[in-house]
């Protein structure tokens, strides 16, 4: 069985039948940050990228798990803000989950233990103000309500 976290993002695009050189426009970032991950494992990468990833719908099929494994270990993972990769879920399109009903029903079920506090935030993290909390844990309710509909 293939490890997708051993995969560099270059192999995941020739998995998924990407062989063109990727061309970096300098005037364009995405682009520059793209280019600059290829070689790097799935695994390897930070937070942020994963939520970039996530955002942009690039290998959904490989990052939403790469993503499960790590809310689960880090239920505010992100780089730019706590729920940052949570929030990135939200924005993938419904066509996606209704064909991969597995990784819909495995989010859920992470989604609604974080809900319940069955997973824990990190110790030694503390919410600044009680508005981060509540948006938070709304972000969080809000992809259960989406990706629930497709199950």
């Amino acid at each position: 069985m293939l490890n997708y976290r051993e995969l560099t993002i270059n192999e995941i695009c020739k998995i998924e039948g990407f062989h063109e050189e990727i061309v970096v426009e300098k005037r364009v970032p995405l682009s520059g940050w793209f280019a600059g991950i290829m070689d790097d494992k799935l695994k390897d990468l930070p937070n942020g990228s994963i939520a970039r990833l996530v955002r942009q719908n690039f290998h959904l099929k490989y990052v939403i798990p790469e993503a499960i494994l790590r809310l689960s270990k880090n239920p505010i993972a992100g780089k730019h803000y706590e729920g940052e990769l949570i929030n990135s879920i939200n924005a993938i399109d419904n066509d996606f989950w209704k064909s991969n009903l597995i990784l819909c029903k495995e989010l859920k079920e992470l989604l609604e233990k974080i809900e319940t506090k069955e997973i824990n935030l990190p110790q030694d993290f503390e919410w600044f103000m009680e508005e981060e909390e509540q948006d938070y844990y709304e972000n969080v309710r809000n992809v259960i309500l989406k990706i629930g509909m497709e199950l």
